[in-house]
């Protein structure tokens, strides 16, 4: 394996890397007012994943729910919790 510097290397086409072929895969965010990603949206020939997004009122992620398969209860649901502190 040979090391290369970067530039050069993100200078290359977006297509290929080093002999590889890339494919582009479309993707759509919504944003919140406050700028934060609510929903992303990736898209692959006839696939398409959707991943959701909530925050609680502190703007600290609480919930993620990637939607692997649409239109089927297979979604992935990560919850996030924070404790109450107070100060002593």
């Amino acid at each position: 394996m040979t090391s290369r510097p970067l530039a050069p290397l993100f200078a290359e086409s977006a297509q290929s890397v080093d002999g590889l072929q890339l494919a582009r895969i479309p993707d759509a965010a919504v944003r919140s007012q406050s700028g934060r990603i609510i929903q992303n949206t990736l898209t692959d020939g006839p696939t398409t994943e959707a991943c959701r997004y909530t925050f609680d009122a502190a703007g600290r992620l609480t919930q993620a729910v990637l939607d692997v398969t649409p239109g089927t209860a297979r979604d992935h649901v990560l919850e996030y919790g924070f404790a109450v502190s107070t100060p002593t």
